[in-house]
Order: structure tokens, then sequence, then C-alpha cells
């Protein structure tokens, strides 16, 4: 140990030990963020993608009350027609 004391090493081995630690956790914390904004890409183009899908949807849903209110027509004049005919029946 020549001349420095014990107590000197010791603080050099914490020193080395804390530069380490910090040193570990600023690689763990790199790479969990590299992790972290390649999921966030992911979720992006999962997004996008719900996005179009949504919006097929809703084209969809009012095609579908279009054809609805299409049909309700129809069958309001069917029912119209059958009452004149009952009416001209009696």
């Amino acid at each position: 140990m020549g001349e420095y004391s014990l107590m000197s090493w010791v603080q050099l081995v914490a020193i080395i030990g804390s530069l380490a630690t910090s040193v570990s956790i600023f690689v763990t914390m790199t790479r969990n963020n590299k992790s972290i904004d390649k999921d966030l890409g992911t979720i992006k183009v999962g997004m996008r993608d719900l996005a179009q899908d949504h919006v097929r949807i809703l084209e969809l849903q009012h095609s579908i009350s279009s054809d609805q209110a299409l049909r309700v027509q129809n069958i309001s004049a069917v029912v119209e027609n059958i009452k004149e005919r009952m009416a001209e029946d009696r």
C-alpha cells in the first residue's frame, strides 16, 4: 500500500465503483430509451392503421345508414300502396 492509507484506498475503490455504477446506469437507460423509441414507432404505425380502419368503418356505417333510409322509404311506399288498395276495396 506504500504511502497511502487504507482509508485512501477505500475511497478510491468507492469512487471507481460509483463511476462504474453511473456508467452502467447510463448504458442501461440508453438501451431502454432506444427500446422505448422503437415501441413508440410501432405504436404510431398502429395508430395510423387504426385511424384508417376507423375512417373505413365510418364510411361503411354511412353507406349502411343511407341504404337503410332508402329501404325504409321503400317500405313506407309499399305500406301506403297497400293502404290505398285497402281503401279502394271498401
